[in-house]
């Protein structure tokens, strides 16, 4: 009898490595950019002129995903579940998808089977096919090669979408 899902180990969130080079770039960039504007204090126009705009569109996504939260107060994977046939999904995908998922956005917003992954979700192509795609199949005990031969293969655009991709792909063998 297999394991059901409610015993697998938390989702991991894929969190980027930080190499301590990428730590260094970094603090010179900052360092480099600071010690420009206090020489030519007009360029801090120029900087906030590109930084304001990028602030005022992660304000807007999270005070979207936090309008999806309020409004689904009270779910749980369960209405995930519901949404497939029984029996037809495996339960480990499902599960692999939704604490994926609800991991990477914070923890606050419930998954629906028809969430756009762009639309919605907020999710672009790097998003998932990085860190996220291989976490789900990770989690899922599914095999990640041979993806173009799934009937689902470039038609992911919403989560059930997404949870029948990786319900597609091959089962790894239990070791």
């Amino acid at each position: 009898m297999p394991m059901p899902s409610r015993r697998m180990h938390d989702a991991e969130v894929p969190v980027a490595a930080v190499s301590p080079a990428r730590r260094v770039a970094v603090w010179l960039f900052w360092s480099g950019l600071l010690l420009a504007v206090w020489l030519q204090p007009q360029l801090l126009w120029i900087v906030a002129g590109l930084t304001l705009p990028g602030l005022g569109i992660a304000w807007h996504e999270r005070r979207h995903l936090a309008h999806l939260a309020a409004q689904r107060r009270g779910e749980s994977i369960c209405q995930l579940a519901r949404a497939f046939p029984r029996r037809q999904v495996d339960t480990w995908v499902l599960r692999a998808v939704y604490e994926s998922l609800h991991g990477y956005l914070g923890g606050r917003l419930p998954i629906r089977a028809d969430d756009r992954l762009k639309q919605d979700l907020r999710l672009d192509d790097d998003d998932l096919d990085l860190d996220l795609l291989e976490e789900m199949a990770r989690l899922s005990g599914r095999s990640l090669e041979r993806t173009a031969d799934n009937p689902w293969f470039d038609r992911v655009t919403s989560v059930r979408d997404l949870v029948l991709f990786l319900d597609h792909q091959t089962r790894l063998s239990a070791s």
